[in-house]
Parts: C-alpha cells; structure tokens; sequence
C-alpha cells in the first residue's frame, strides 16, 4: 500500500489530508465534506403580536433545511407547499417565507424576497 500526503486550501485553511491508495480503492482520510458546503434553508415569518410586522418564526418548524443541489425556484415550490401544511395540518399560523443560503444559520444570507402566503 502506497501512503500520499496532500495539502487541501480550501476558504483560506489548509488541512493535510491523507490519501491510502491500493490497487483498487482510493481512501480520503480527515477531510470533513459538510463543513464546506452550503446550506440552504427556508425561514417561515409570522405576524409580531404586538408589532403585527412579519418577524422571523422560531422552533424546529420555522426553518425547512433544503437539498442545496435544487435551483431556487424548486426550493420555492417545496416550501411554498410546506408552510400550507404545516399550516392546515398542524395548526401553525406562518404568514410567509423566505430562502436563505450560507455556512450556518446565523451566518446565512436571504436570497430571495419574502413571499406572502
């Protein structure tokens, strides 16, 4: 078996990765996928009680994680449908979403307008 040292740059940090190589299989070794890619999300907004603005839901409920390989109109669609079941079947009183795309969700950036339901 043959051992190989690389280095991978990716968003300005370097990571040695590891790379086993036999005659059939190439093994990556120390390299977490998920810490790079981005997420993407729809946010559900309900009507402030006092305010009556649309604020930002919270709760498991109030975000749809998405398949990041979906183009946004997709990602429209399936949360567009999400929210009126959630509200029809569960209840749940969301006036609106939006899609959001980024690292984290405190580290996430709207890319779409908010859309009334």
């Amino acid at each position: 078996m043959i051992k190989q040292r690389i280095i991978i740059f990716q968003q300005g940090q370097q990571k040695n990765t590891e790379i086993l190589e036999d005659s059939k299989n190439f093994i990556l070794l120390n390299l977490t996928i998920k810490n790079y890619i981005m997420k993407i999300f729809a946010q559900f907004y309900i009507l402030g009680e006092q305010s009556k603005q649309l604020v930002e839901a919270c709760g498991s409920d109030s975000v749809l994680l998405l398949d990041s390989r979906l183009n946004v109109s997709n990602c429209l669609d399936i949360a567009h449908n999400h929210i009126k079941m959630l509200n029809n079947r569960l209840g749940k009183n969301y006036k609106a979403y939006a899609i959001f795309q980024g690292k984290t969700f405190s580290r996430s950036e709207r890319i779409t307008s908010i859309y009334n339901i």
